[in-house]
């Protein structure tokens, strides 16, 4: 064909050297960012800023990032290609093995593409610190991609394209030009020392959030300017985020002022970063069992709360029994989020979240107040609890652990690549609640559930619906949800046990701003008709305001470290949510509609929504706030933790 002629009369001259195989390589993966980065743009269409100049950027900033990272990447073969002898460089069986090296390096640029289409199919964003912590833990991912996807199929084309790539090198005599190649050490050494100079250049002067600076108002753009190696990379090098270093500060003394006056009733200090405030009820306790459950998630919009066409009838059922928190925002997008606040009652730290943090040993958390009043604290999790740190936190803040692989952990009827379905392990609460009763101990009880994640499935027949549809796994978790309050009734301690429902995290967190609010907007129920009358709460809160709330239903006394509210008491303190990603950090104020984000490099951001589903943003509104409560709750939250951390004696495993 005129064209492929062409392009092999092009490329010849720029592979007759002895870097000719790793010039190929780049030319191949600055094609094929290319290309996705197209794909990704019109899969995103109708969200990204698709005006001329945006896309220009975003393009322009992208094409550098894919220098960038091949430019690393070319560092070490690019020294060994300069430095090995001619002798050496000319002899068959050497040859032979760049030419493999040179294909499985096309192969895993290949595969790179199907994969970043996945991952933006699941986050809407590029490679980022999700994908790092995956590879911790390659039993679930590499089983959920199995069961996600038709895995044999995509490796057999990524290995077709890239020998179709090696092919035609090798057909327009470019693999030829390269192994016959002599170039004198002076000109090899020049080489290397362009390749090494453009890779420190990216490493030292390129800025770290030039993506943040192309259109600030639509972060999908900012994705789609970004590379997925690179974006990997600097992601696994800044997952931990030193809060007085990244973002915008206030004197501590101030900082400790504005947070204790966000919070109710606080004693004096004892010390400048002294939260403590003191809850008092009226009346007497209830020693009510506390069942709550974190489902994985399930978006407000799923449910009643948002839409007409609800998928969840039972738990739409129960919330006409319950009360019911109609405006409660997640304050993450990750599982380790949720749990962090539901039971941390704290906002979202900048980096990896405190589960996986050392020193989150014995913090004052759910079970520290259920101990101290002789419960049996239990944490059940479907899957294996290794997986995001979840067991060693939990075990080390009071909690016994009934994962996957302990004896208890029966039935197991089903399982898929996170663990057992919703059923299963409701069974297990219902056995391990039956063994604190039996022996006179009140008990609580945190589970997290695990079927509505991909690849979304559940045992067949359980539901008319079929599988590998987030859909149908909405639809069975529901259904789960309504057999086991069934099945609970029938049990001795049910007319005196709380459950409570509430999400980890919406199932989609993209949008064309930054905290896109709908996009954490999830529901939360406390059930028991026979412990608590219907009722539905319009106020503006967040998860971290859930185990507050408990205490409150409770009607218990204690001296409080939790940073949350309990949103059914009236404090006279404004209405705010607290939510956040790993970097940015947000604060909803109810009386305006804005929202204050702070960023690394110390900026700040203001934007206003719509406070009524489906949580609009308010677009081009001169918006501007006072910073300053956002910023004090955010410093005091992260000091004080690293402040523990630093007196940790041992670190989480």
């Amino acid at each position: 064909m005129p064209c492929l002629k062409k392009l092999s009369a092009a490329l010849r001259p720029l592979v007759a050297t002895r870097f000719g195989g790793l010039t190929f390589a780049f030319l191949v993966w600055i094609v094929l960012s290319f290309l996705l980065r197209v794909f990704l743009t019109l899969w995103s269409w109708n969200s990204c800023d698709h005006s001329p100049l945006a896309l220009l950027t975003a393009f322009a900033v992208g094409f550098l990032l894919d220098c960038a990272g091949a430019a690393y990447a070319a560092v070490l073969p690019a020294l060994y290609l300069a430095v090995i002898p001619q002798s050496l460089f000319a002899r068959r069986w050497h040859q032979q093995m760049l030419s493999a090296l040179l294909v499985v390096a096309m192969c895993c640029m290949v595969f790179s593409i199907p994969a970043e289409i996945f991952f933006w199919e699941e986050f809407t964003c590029r490679f980022n610190f999700i994908a790092v912590d995956y590879l911790v833990y390659t039993t679930e991912v590499l089983d959920n991609i199995w069961q996600s996807y038709p895995v044999v199929w995509l490796v057999l084309g990524v290995v077709a394209i890239a020998g179709a790539f090696y092919a035609f090198f090798k057909a327009c005599g470019a693999l030829k030009l390269w192994f016959s190649s002599n170039q004198p050490w002076k000109t090899r050494m020049a080489t290397l020392g362009s390749i090494l100079a453009a890779a420190l250049l990216c490493l030292f002067f390129l800025p770290d959030n030039i993506r943040n600076r192309i259109s600030p108002e639509n972060c999908v753009n900012q994705e789609l300017a970004g590379s997925g190696p690179h974006d990997f990379c600097a992601a696994y090098f800044n997952n931990q985020l030193t809060y007085e270093r990244f973002y915008a500060t206030l004197p501590t003394e101030k900082a400790a002022a504005l947070t204790r006056a966000q919070l109710p009733d606080c004693l004096p200090p004892k010390d400048d970063l002294d939260i403590t405030h003191q809850v008092t009820a009226t009346g007497p306790e209830h020693n009510w069992n506390v069942i709550l459950v974190v489902c994985e998630s399930l978006s407000a919009e799923f449910t009643s709360l948002s839409t007409e066409k609800s998928r969840t009838p039972n738990f739409d059922k129960m919330m006409d029994g319950g009360i019911v928190l109609e405006r409660l925002f997640a304050t993450g997008t990750r599982t380790v989020r949720g749990l962090e606040a539901v039971t941390l009652s704290l906002p979202p730290t900048p980096g990896q979240s405190i589960l996986r943090r050392p020193g989150s040993e014995n913090m004052f958390s759910l079970s520290t107040l259920f101990r101290a009043h002789g419960y049996d604290c239990t944490f059940l999790y479907g899957g294996y609890g290794v997986f995001d740190n979840m067991n060693d936190f939990f075990q080390s803040n009071g909690y016994e652990i009934l994962d996957r692989a302990s004896d208890l952990a029966t039935p197991q009827t089903f399982s898929n690549a996170w663990g057992v379905c919703d059923e299963d392990i409701y069974q297990w609460a219902l056995a391990d609640a039956d063994r604190s009763f039996q022996h006179g101990k009140p008990f609580h009880q945190l589970i997290l559930l695990t079927s509505n994640h991909r690849p979304y499935t559940f045992p067949e027949g359980a539901i008319d619906a079929p599988q590998k549809r987030r859909s149908s796994a909405v639809k069975y978790t529901d259904h789960a949800i309504g057999k086991f309050i069934r099945d609970a009734e029938g049990h001795p301690w049910f007319d005196n046990t709380l459950f409570v429902f509430v999400a980890d995290h919406c199932h989609s967190t993209s949008g064309r701003k930054s905290l896109p609010l709908g996009k954490y907007h999830i529901p939360a129920l406390f059930y028991n008709p026979k412990l608590v009358a219907p009722r539905r709460v319009n106020k503006v809160c967040s998860q971290m305001d859930i185990a507050p709330t408990i205490f409150g239903l409770l009607n218990w006394s204690y001296e409080s470290q939790f940073m949350g509210r309990d949103v059914l008491k009236e404090d006279g303190l404004p209405e705010r949510a607290f939510l956040g990603t790993f970097q940015k950090l947000g604060r909803l104020d109810a009386a305006t509609g804005i929202m204050t984000i702070l960023s690394p490099n110390s900026q700040v951001e203001f934007c206003q929504w719509e406070l009524t589903p489906p949580f609009n943003a308010i677009e081009n509104a001169p918006v501007q706030d006072d910073a300053s409560l956002c910023t004090a709750f955010y410093q005091v939250s992260s000091q004080r933790f690293q402040k523990r951390a630093e007196n940790a004696t041992s670190p989480c495993k």
